[in-house]
């Protein structure tokens, strides 16, 4: 190269080379020159297209806040001339998208407790780039607790309990599988109630649980026990043949512990008529409670407000009474050892408040001792009589000793079905109540009040009480039975071995508790009756007929008997062991 030269543009450099010229190559060094001043003519217009190709960039936010938990995309709108743009987080837990003019942030969740923090860069063209800033927060330690996480219910119970519920979640809940508990959410409380009782022998359990956002759930464990059936360990039967004259067997069964006989069942059922009492068996199988005197069928309690029958629970301690009005009794039998399971309903004998799952068991030997052959007298057998008695008087430390012979006169009052024997141990007179063939002595026949000398009233009964060891112990109601040939009411008996006595008992009123005796307690006692014609007897029964209807429980009618009198007149019982027991 011979020669060169060349010229500077201020945005575009044009190079030019000379060479020596030739003849033979001028036609092209004319074309080069045409062509440079062509470029050289337009370099204006060329910088001022070099220009316009600056590149621009904007994002619609630039900063981002995400919760711990939270992986769902949020967006940037990015608007650039640019032929193209791109965005790179600087952290491997935050992902980048690209839609269009959309950039889409996507974190992974935040797993630790402190929030972390990236950037995005986005660059476009020769734009200067731009940053976003991203946070995540930290995760939140969700906290529950339950206070108490168990309970437990009785049998009968169907009140609610609650437990007190403590989070820092926005809400919680609790839910149950058990169909029989229901459950409620109400505050901080957690309220748990029993739908209905547990008739089942066993326990049932139920759980609960307890859940609030992402803390761990509580279980709650809640138990109802169960409804087992009373053992009972002692059965007192009696046969009394073909009582109803329907063919078929009556019978009683007490049933009670024997450490307690003032607690049990008695049971006045149906079933097949043996041959002869010798041969007397339970059926076995289940029975059903009907009036019906039907085999396999026990007759349902019954209350006439002065009288409880058979079928019920008895409680002498309080004098509670519950009526058996359903239910099953079934007997087996495996040689002379009876297995009875008791579930019957029934209801209270004073309030009817239904009582449900009477459950009672018994396993042992039964003696049904045989009444069949005493044929329970009328009502009229018993005429209006004179009497001689005989008996033995109690002989207790503070008591004046009764007469051990007396006599008196014995009134049907047929109208009311009782008798009125008159002059009782010399002193005044007691009522019998014949009620379904059986004369009985019961407390519910107030005779009259007692004024103490200190002012204190007690209503006196006419009772029978037996001594076992210094107590003295109350029957509530007791048989007496009458022997038509010899015409001799029959007050004798013994309870445990121990003698029976028959005399008047003070019962405190205010307090209405059994605390004195009158001092005409007889024993063995055994009155022969003559009868005599109505109108040879000299008693006023007129009056006394009117006393006893117009009685009112643990109350004299205005102008009826009362008496009043010293200590000498009214013993106290020496015991503080004193109750009420069954014959």
């Amino acid at each position: 190269m011979e020669e060169q030269s060349h010229r500077y543009f201020s945005r575009m450099e044009i190079l030019i080379f000379f060479e020596p010229v030739k003849s033979r190559n001028m036609k092209k060094i004319c074309i080069i020159c045409a062509i440079a001043a062509t470029i050289v003519a337009c370099n204006n217009n060329l910088e001022v297209l070099i220009e316009s190709t600056i590149n621009t960039l904007t994002i619609s936010q630039n900063s981002f806040t995400f919760a711990d938990n939270e992986t769902a995309a949020q967006t940037v709108t990015v608007t650039t001339n640019a032929l193209s743009w791109n965005a790179t987080a600087a952290d491997s837990w935050l992902a980048t998208e690209k839609q269009g003019n959309t950039l889409r942030l996507i974190p992974t969740a935040n797993t630790g407790t402190a929030q972390r923090m990236t950037s995005v860069t986005v660059t476009a063209g020769n734009a200067p780039s731009l940053v976003i800033s991203v946070t995540q927060l930290g995760r939140t330690i969700i906290t529950l607790e339950v206070n108490p996480t168990s309970f437990s219910f009785a049998a009968n119970e169907t009140t609610s309990k609650t437990a007190t519920v403590t989070t820092n979640a926005a809400g919680w809940d609790a839910t149950t599988t058990a169909e029989w508990l229901t459950v409620g959410t109400q505050g901080n409380t957690l309220r748990l109630t029993p739908k209905n009782e547990n008739t089942g022998a066993t326990q049932r359990t139920a759980t609960v649980s307890v859940t609030a956002g992402t803390a761990n759930p509580v279980v709650v464990t809640v138990t109802q026990e169960g409804n087992p059936a009373i053992t009972y360990n002692t059965a007192e039967g009696t046969y009394w043949g073909n009582l109803w004259n329907n063919g078929n067997a009556a019978f009683t069964l007490d049933l009670f512990d024997n450490s307690n006989p003032n607690i049990g069942i008695r049971i006045f059922g149906f079933c097949t008529l043996p041959s002869n009492a010798a041969n007397f068996r339970l059926d076995a199988g289940a029975y059903s409670v009907a009036s019906t005197g039907a085999v396999r069928t026990i007759h349902p309690g019954t209350y006439d407000g002065d009288i409880h029958r058979p079928t019920c629970l008895f409680d002498f301690n309080t004098a509670t009474y519950t009526l058996i009005t359903g239910g099953t009794f079934t007997v087996a039998l495996s040689g002379n050892t009876y297995t009875i399971a008791i579930n019957f309903t029934g209801k209270d004998s004073k309030t009817n408040e239904v009582v449900n799952d009477i459950r009672i068991n018994y396993t042992g030997t039964i003696t049904f001792e045989d009444e069949s052959e005493e044929e329970a007298p009328s009502f009229n057998d018993i005429v209006n009589s004179n009497y001689e008695a005989t008996g033995t008087p109690l002989n207790a430390p503070g008591f004046t000793p009764a007469p051990s012979s007396w006599s008196g006169q014995v009134i049907p009052i047929e109208a009311d079905q009782y008798y009125t024997i008159t002059n009782w141990a010399n002193d005044t007179h007691i009522w019998v109540d014949y009620i379904d063939g059986k004369l009985t002595l019961d407390l519910n026949n107030r005779i009259e009040e007692y004024t103490h000398s200190n002012g204190v009233i007690y209503d006196i009964y006419c009772g029978a009480v037996y001594q076992s060891g210094t107590s003295f112990n109350i029957l509530t109601e007791y048989e007496i039975f009458y022997d038509k040939d010899s015409k001799t009411l029959d007050f004798s008996g013994t309870y445990n071995g121990n003698t029976v006595y028959v005399g008047f008992i003070g019962k405190e009123q205010g307090t209405n508790t059994w605390t004195r005796f009158v001092n005409t307690l007889v024993g063995n006692v055994k009155l022969v009756l003559t009868p005599v014609s109505s109108g040879s007897s000299t008693l006023a029964v007129n009056n006394i007929l009117e006393h006893k209807k117009n009685m009112i429980p643990n109350r004299a009618p205005s102008g009826g008997n009362h008496r009043t009198g010293d200590e000498s007149n009214l013993k106290k019982i020496p015991l503080s062991e004193m109750k009420l027991i069954k014959k």
